[in-house]
């Protein structure tokens, strides 16, 4: 279903699912065109964001 919509955007825009799953370690993988973005808590999210973007 998330390469379903991820399949939705224009060409060109970076797709991130985001899973949020308590406790977990931030991880960033890759599932065909998408990236898949789990954190732990809220907080992670905006330093996880600027990781990404930065690379």
């Amino acid at each position: 279903q998330l390469r379903a919509a991820a399949a939705h955007f224009p060409l060109g825009v970076d797709v991130v699912a985001i899973v949020c799953d308590a406790g977990a370690v931030p991880s960033l993988r890759r599932v065909a065109d998408l990236s898949v973005l789990t954190i732990g808590y809220l907080e992670d999210l905006k330093h996880s964001l600027a990781k990404r973007l930065a690379t």
